[in-house]
């Protein structure tokens, strides 16, 4: 043995000639760990079969991901990753081509099919219902080939109902679709009033023509908590802009005498005076009213 290699190593070198199986690049470096792994100490190779089978460990995953690609391309989408793992688990030739990696694919779908029911018809209803669950939904076509494997797996040449099961199938996504066209209507009108609604909001300067008061009372009653601001959008000058909705002043216009009182002690200026703005919204009141006086005094009078 050439001192310079390991002991796995030179078992595989060995198991390479026994057999006439080399590993890929890609496998070798797993293949001498599970050999160093089961390598009899002071032995100097494993025995054939033992280094096929870990040959065959090596090799699943690729396998598993040959019957996933193959699987997905068919459309054979009742197929389950369990299934694949299952069937990969038990091959156990290493020379394994894609044909008997399907051939043991299919014979282990046949057993959980015939697990899942008594009659073909029960295990195809119960296939359709779990990929359903799942949010996976056959074609015509895969129904049909669906039925077919469902038939094998019992032993039979036809199940017979597989124009049933379609016909079924495409009365149940016509009433999907169907379904999907009146919410996607009733979002669209959702969507176009709500646009509606926000093209309506009013900024400031038409508060006082809306509630027919002064801009004064206008900011006062904001800064009170009197008047709702709907919507505020910070401009770039660290202000923000407010917006009104006219349906909500309207509304509020009997209440202006109230908010204005009556003379000294009555109810009405007792009421106006629990209403005490705090200190923040004074301060909003003071920027609202700088803003609506440079406005003023920049344009005609008569906008407010």
């Amino acid at each position: 043995m050439d001192s310079a290699r390991s002991p796995a190593d030179h078992a595989l070198a060995l198991a390479i000639e026994d057999t006439g199986l080399s590993p890929t690049p890609k496998e070798e470096p797993r293949l001498l760990k599970l050999i160093a792994r089961n390598l009899v100490p002071g032995a100097e190779r494993i025995l054939p079969s033992e280094y096929e089978r870990l040959l065959c460990d090596v090799r699943r995953k690729d396998w598993a991901a040959q019957l996933m690609n193959a699987t997905r391309r068919a459309g054979e989408l009742w197929i389950s990753k369990a299934d694949i793992l299952d069937a990969v688990g038990r091959v156990h030739d290493p020379r394994a081509g894609l044909d008997l990696l399907r051939n043991t694919l299919n014979d282990t779908l046949a057993g959980r099919l015939r697990e899942m029911g008594h009659t073909p018809r029960d295990v195809l209803e119960a296939v359709q219902a779990d990929l359903s669950d799942a949010g996976t939904f056959l074609s015509g076509g895969q129904i049909d080939r669906l039925a077919q494997i469902v038939a094998s797996a019992f032993g039979v040449e036809d199940t017979g109902f597989e124009a049933e099961l379609i016909a079924s199938e495409k009365a149940r996504r016509e009433e999907e679709e169907r379904i999907e066209a009146r919410a996607e209507a009733r979002r669209k009108r959702e969507n176009e009033r709500l646009k509606a609604w926000e093209e309506s909001l009013v900024g400031f300067d038409q508060v006082p023509a809306i509630l027919h008061c002064t801009p004064r009372e206008a900011l006062r009653w904001i800064a009170e908590n009197r008047l709702p601001v709907t919507r505020r959008t910070p401009q770039p000058d660290g202000t923000e802009k407010f917006e009104f909705d006219p349906e909500i002043l309207k509304r509020l216009r009997a209440q202006l005498a109230e908010w204005r009182g009556g003379a000294r002690g009555t109810p009405a200026s007792r009421a106006a005076r629990s209403v005490m703005p705090s200190l923040h919204a004074w301060q909003l009141l003071i920027v609202m009213w700088r803003i609506f006086a440079r406005r003023a005094h920049s344009s005609d009078a008569s906008r407010w």
